[in-house]
């Protein structure tokens, strides 16, 4: 009496699917509310690049809007299931430890203090509660890596390339450079 066993099913709604499909949405909604929250106040974004040591204007602009469209672009793989396993979850830990040593090297030159600009002018964050937040976003991510792999990607090269055309594109489009002219000041001196 050998009698084979039907293969276990998947199923589509164990909890390991549903926590993992959370995770994923709460993840995309952090990168969304980030990378629109700087095109609200874009030019006190581009400064940031002043200080760090560019010095062409429009450098600067190119490379804030660059950067939220980054940030547009992982929300935009996540909340479509874009390669997640092979290209978005790699690019979110590595994006997350590009801003997290940033904010570190921040910490040592100017201390714990003012907004590290994270979410624009929108949520206020210290240096240290974002360092706290991106670790905690990057430990997410690490869990999503095993706990949620997605569907399969095959034949979505197309939807790939409209989504992140359209994440790149959107903080041109939105707030559009103003090219050969100098940033206004956000800052004027007092009388």
């Amino acid at each position: 009496m050998n009698e084979s066993l039907p293969a276990p099913r998947r199923r589509l709604f164990s909890i390991r699917n549903i926590t993992g499909l959370l995770l994923l949405i709460a993840l995309a909604a952090v990168f969304l509310v980030s990378g629109i929250s700087k095109i609200d106040s874009l030019q006190t974004f581009e400064w940031s690049f002043i200080d760090l040591g560019v010095r062409n204007f429009t450098v600067a602009a190119i490379l804030a809007r660059l950067l939220i469209g980054l940030e547009l672009l992982i929300a935009g793989f996540l909340l479509s299931h874009l390669f997640l396993r092979s290209f978005t979850y790699p690019l979110t830990i590595g994006l997350l430890a590009v801003f997290t040593v940033y904010l570190i090297l921040l910490m040592m030159q100017q201390g714990n203090e003012g907004n590290c600009g994270c979410f624009g002018e929108w949520i206020y964050m210290s240096p240290l509660s974002s360092i706290w937040k991106n670790l905690g976003m990057m430990a997410v991510t690490l869990l999503l890596y095993f706990l949620y792999p997605g569907k399969g990607t095959q034949g979505r090269p197309l939807m790939a390339l409209a989504v992140g055309l359209a994440a790149l594109a959107v903080p041109f489009i939105a707030n559009p450079m103003n090219i050969g002219s100098s940033p206004k000041v956000v800052n004027e001196p007092l009388d």
